[in-house]
């Protein structure tokens, strides 16, 4: 049976700029990891979960339950829903989740969403409407919105995905809605001869972010995290990138902030000659700063001398290098410490480390450790690495600062 979730807040108002630091978000989740398999590019998660508060630290997603359950889930297009939507008016507020209920009950659901919900925004939170689609049709349920989440009691499943009203956040004679949203801003290097950058704008969306890192997989992108925008931007308006020293090439000069199943927004930057340069995002509507990065002439550069470590996830880094980093990594235990604070093994697996002779089969015994930690685990483990082997991982080809 399918279910599919969206929200719409019926509002009409002029929408303000304000943070949302006031508005509340529940605390105390267990973040977990689950076990992902992948067919035809498309990810599906599965784990099991006795009594508590969890989220998922792949997709966001949170559930409450009082006994064991199992849940399977996946992100899924919006495409799916194109024949419901313009008749109802309603347009995505976050990714879109098919969700199936494998045992037990769940008291609570959680679904992600991107509305910021500070200014005059804040009420939007009496407003939260959750779309079901079924076999039979789809239908609208009332949810609560918290800072970063719509709550659903008693829930049924398996598409899900927040909504917002269309119509009620138009205003009479304007064409489209100004929504404030959590935004994010993508820097990626495709190539260094030429020097050409790619730059996306697109919602604070796991899903939308995971196309995103598939999509510049294929094409061998370089990614260069940076900070998120210093406030929300707003839906549907128009933003341009702006480099000092001036590129030689922009193109499209402004981008407009929206969800997209035609693929990630982007623009594309040509950099004359290597340095160290500042990106900018302006807002059109006010001419604000309110995203900026600096670039340094290294980053412009950085290579793998292991061509086949760029752009991997961390399974695969570990998978390749797993030779090196047996024989090379000392002192082990210092990372074991860091796993087990951080919830990634157990007392149990800590212990079995522990007890191993020698630094070569401490790690041997990490890595069969690692195999149940999730590609979180893997990566934090990475994360790890980096802050106490730096020298070594840039042996192995992995750039200073690399995120995974």
């Amino acid at each position: 049976m399918f279910a599919v979730h969206f929200e719409g807040p019926l509002v009409r108002a002029i929408v303000h700029r304000g943070a949302c630091t006031e508005v509340p978000d529940s605390s105390h989740w267990v973040l977990v990891d689950p076990e992902v398999s992948t067919e035809k590019r498309v990810s599906t998660c599965s784990l099991s979960s006795p009594a508590g508060r969890y989220e998922c630290s792949e997709s966001g997603l949170r559930w409450l339950c009082a006994g064991q359950v199992t849940l399977q889930y996946r992100f899924t297009d919006w495409h799916l829903l194109a024949g419901e939507l313009p008749h109802m008016q309603y347009r995505p507020a976050g990714p879109s989740m098919d969700i199936k209920l494998i045992s037990g009950e769940l008291e609570e659901i959680h679904l992600p969403h991107f509305l910021c919900l500070g200014g005059s925004q804040s009420c939007l939170k009496d407003f939260g409407m959750v779309l079901h689609k079924r076999d039979s049709g789809v239908c609208l349920e009332k949810c609560e919105l918290s800072r970063f989440h719509a709550r659903l009691v008693n829930p049924s499943f398996s598409l899900l995905g927040p909504f917002y009203s269309l119509m009620s956040l138009m205003l009479p004679g304007e064409e489209r809605e100004h929504m404030n949203i959590h935004a994010d801003v993508q820097v990626y290097r495709s190539s260094t001869s030429p020097l050409n950058f790619r730059l996306y704008l697109l919602p604070e969306d796991a899903h939308l972010r995971k196309l995103l890192m598939d999509e510049e997989e294929g094409f061998r992108g370089f990614r260069l995290p940076r900070p998120r925008p210093v406030r929300p931007l707003q839906m549907h308006e128009f933003y341009g990138f702006y480099t000092t020293p001036e590129p030689i090439r922009i193109y499209p000069v402004e981008l407009d902030l929206r969800v997209s199943n035609i693929g990630p927004n982007f623009a594309e930057v040509r950099i004359g000659e290597a340095g160290d340069f500042k990106i900018k995002l302006i807002s059109s509507a006010d001419q604000q700063t309110v995203w900026e990065a600096d670039i340094t002439r290294s980053e412009c550069f950085w290579t793998n001398p292991h061509q086949s470590s760029d752009n991997i996830s961390a399974a695969e880094f570990l998978k390749r290098h797993q030779a090196d980093l047996v024989q090379k990594v000392k002192n082990v235990m210092p990372l074991a410490d860091k796993l087990l604070s951080q919830g990634h093994i157990s007392a149990d697996n800590y212990a079995d480390i522990r007890t191993e002779r020698t630094d070569q089969d401490k790690m041997r015994c990490v890595f069969k450790v690692l195999e149940s930690c999730g590609d979180r685990g893997k990566r934090v483990f990475i994360t790890n690495l980096q802050e106490q082997h730096s020298d070594l991982l840039e042996e192995l080809g992995m750039p200073p600062g690399w995120q995974y």
